[in-house]
């Protein structure tokens, strides 16, 4: 098994990354795709 190390975010990205989800008309699942932080399980 492949087992990576879990990303780790700044706050200051966490805190950009929840502004633009929620001032855009994108779903927040495409502004997670676009930003690189979605892993799939």
């Amino acid at each position: 098994m492949n087992q990576e190390k879990a990303k780790t975010y700044t706050a200051e990205f966490r805190e950009s990354a929840v502004k633009l989800a929620n001032e855009s008309d994108k779903p927040i699942a495409q502004t997670a795709r676009d930003l690189g932080s979605v892993d799939i399980t």
